[in-house]
């Protein structure tokens, strides 16, 4: 019984990241709705930003069970991303920039990085 409960209070806590993650994306996308370009832009950031919010409540949820420190600093380390992304989204949200692949790599490559780390901390054999 304790593990079910447990578990819908995980669930809840991944859902309300994920919502709050998306809600606080949307405002931060709109401004470039006009031009392709920047919600292109915006939008791997958005993706960034609520990948790393996910990630992050399940680093806590990881950790509060296993109590490793390994998974409480990446915990950190995908918080730290998360805000790095809404940050830069914020200052980003009135630069209309032209999309191109060459400057969107680096951004690209983040959100990859991210994915294989959270592969590599949560990935069971």
């Amino acid at each position: 019984m304790t593990s079910q409960v447990s578990n819908k209070n995980n669930q809840i806590l991944l859902g309300f990241v994920l919502a709050v993650s998306i809600i606080i994306s949307i405002p931060l996308v709109m401004p470039h709705a006009s031009h392709m370009d920047g919600i292109l832009h915006m939008s791997i950031h958005a993706v960034g930003l609520v990948l790393a919010s996910f990630l992050t409540g399940m680093a806590i949820i990881s950790w509060r069970k296993t109590k490793i420190s390994r998974i409480f600093f990446s915990s950190i380390a995908f918080a730290i991303l998360a805000l790095a992304q809404g940050v830069y989204m914020y200052l980003e949200k009135d630069t209309h920039e032209h999309w191109n692949l060459e400057n969107e790599i680096f951004d690209i490559l983040i959100v990859i990085v991210t994915l294989l780390f959270a592969v590599g901390i949560f990935y069971k054999r």
